[in-house]
């Protein structure tokens, strides 16, 4: 019982660490693309 509420307590928790890094991930790139558009 408590293994089960642990791991579907944990599981999502996982998705949203990589959700959120992955989002970092794009925005860096999308700001350095603007940075190269404006140094042109």
């Amino acid at each position: 019982m408590f293994l089960e509420w642990f791991l579907s307590a944990l599981i999502p928790q996982r998705l949203a660490v990589q959700f959120c890094r992955f989002g970092e991930f794009f925005f860096m790139c999308l700001l350095e693309r603007v940075k190269m558009k404006k140094s042109i």
